[in-house]
């Protein structure tokens, strides 16, 4: 899915299980005139991904009930060539961490 940013804002899902953190990135987003979903759990993720449509999913790793990375190998498996912007989000920043983001 490549944006056209001249024609319609950007749909950005958010998913972080911390609210504050969730809250803020959704704000700023929407100032900037994007289209924001935001989710608390791994666990509709695929069905808001299905429907909203993101052009970006901002993704944090370590969730209560799901890995953000199963989630992101998910998305990627299932639109290949047409998935959204995938952005890892987390409190980790060990090299090992980054590795597996990448």
């Amino acid at each position: 899915m490549t944006p056209d940013l001249q024609a319609k804002p950007l749909r950005v899902l958010i998913v972080d299980d911390d609210r504050d953190s969730l809250l803020t990135l959704g704000l700023l987003c929407r100032e900037e005139g994007m289209y924001v979903h935001l989710l608390r759990d791994g666990k509709d993720v695929a069905a808001s991904v299905s429907s909203f449509r993101p052009h970006v999913v901002v993704l944090d790793i370590v969730l209560p009930d799901r890995s953000g990375l199963e989630i992101a190998e998910e998305i990627t498996a299932r639109y290949r060539d047409e998935r959204p912007v995938l952005i890892a989000l987390t409190a980790y920043s060990s090299d090992m961490d980054r590795r597996l983001a990448k």
